[in-house]
């Protein structure tokens, strides 16, 4: 959601449909973005867990809307206690890795298949966020039905349990009732949070003269986030009544809301998103950096491991990554030539390196990138 993130490969998870990505192709492994993202995502999403289940609960007509302190104690009254505000969150965290790793490599694929620019990746990354929530829009389902206890009888509490109790009472297709509504919510929620957040960079950057710091790019996204939420609402609305409702058409859901509580209606439960919604991004931040930095110290570890000592006066050697799929690490190897002292070496690729004093480095053609070893100091093994 904000620069600071897509420059580093992460994300501020914010349950939206839509994530942004980096539209500078960064060099960095997306495994590592995934795992820190992933349990960034677990984790801001069960301490906002309560929340989310007040939301739900008032947008699918399942909790009359009020006071949200008010709407937790009806909750917890009608049975389950303090559980009762987790209902369903189990099956949220258990969507989070599939649906960002899905993410991820569908808008890579889909940039692949358009032309550069900025409108191109706005649509590369609407197109990944459909096809994301598309496959996994039955955990959606899922977890409506069970946050908001209109499961079938005897479905139990389980994923599969209930998934299988919706298909035996209402068929397959309950599995992705209201599908339709809720990707098109996508288009106008992708062109909000991303050209949002990049107008006010924009005009931060013209009327300060800088490009603004960490903290307010977190504002702005938050900001980007919310609004395109706010302006997507209406439609998720009607998709989770969908969801919820056996046997009912869309004429008779519009037709509730309007006589129920007029075009307001369509925003209830927006009063525990908008709470919900600067903790969710704080915790996911937190935990995101945390998690990437330790992810970053355990490679390094490895990389010190692989490197070891040269032969050459205790010089450094450099490891490279094989491509292609080769198997191997640590390809280089110096050959004999003038080192001063502390010098560091480096290869890419089959080219050796070159300047003053320099070691010649030969170079496995294997080899798409090198990372330096530590110096290694005369006496002492690798």
């Amino acid at each position: 959601m904000v620069d600071y993130w897509m420059s580093t490969g992460a994300s501020c998870d914010l349950d939206t449909k839509v994530a942004p990505h980096d539209l500078h192709d960064a060099n960095q492994s997306p495994w590592g973005h995934l795992v820190a993202g992933a349990l960034a995502g677990a984790a801001s999403r069960t301490v906002t867990a309560p929340l989310e289940t007040l939301r739900l609960a008032v947008m699918t007509g399942a909790l009359e809307a009020g006071d949200l302190l008010q709407g937790a104690g009806l909750l917890m009254a009608r049975g389950g206690g303090w559980r009762a505000l987790f209902r369903g969150n189990a099956v949220n965290v258990m969507r989070c890795a599939p649906s960002k790793a899905l993410d991820f490599f569908a808008f890579d694929a889909f940039k692949q298949l358009l032309p550069r620019g900025t409108a191109a990746s706005l649509l590369a990354g609407g197109l990944a966020g459909a096809t994301s929530w598309s496959l996994l829009y039955p955990l959606e389902v899922v977890r409506s039905r069970i946050t908001t206890g209109t499961a079938p009888p005897g479905a139990g509490s389980g994923v599969v349990s209930v998934m299988r109790a919706i298909c035996a009472a209402e068929g397959p297709r309950a599995l992705y009732r209201g599908l339709g509504w809720s990707v098109a919510a996508i288009i106008p929620e992708a062109a909000i949070v991303y050209g949002l957040h990049d107008m006010l960079k924009s005009a931060y950057a013209r009327v300060r003269g800088v490009e603004p710091d960490t903290l307010t790019k977190l504002s702005f996204g938050v900001f980007s986030a919310f609004t395109g939420q706010l302006v997507a609402y209406p439609l998720e609305t009607v998709s989770r009544r969908l969801q919820v409702q056996s046997g009912v058409r869309v004429a008779d859901v519009l037709s509730e809301l309007l006589a129920t509580g007029g075009p307001g209606a369509f925003y209830r439960g927006v009063g525990a998103a908008t709470v919900r919604l600067l903790p969710m991004a704080v915790v996911s931040f937190g935990v995101y950096e945390v998690v990437r930095s330790a992810i970053i110290e355990l490679e390094q570890v490895q990389v010190d491991v692989e490197c070891g000592r040269s032969p050459l006066h205790g010089a450094p050697r450099a490891c490279g990554g094989a491509s292609g799929g080769a198997a191997g690490v640590a390809v280089c190897s110096l050959l004999p030539g003038p080192q001063p002292p502390g010098a560091g070496a480096a290869c890419w690729g089959s080219e050796p390196a070159a300047g003053p004093g320099a070691p010649r480095l030969s170079c496995s053609p294997a080899v798409s990138e090198a990372r330096l070893c530590p110096q290694v100091p005369p006496g002492r093994s690798a």
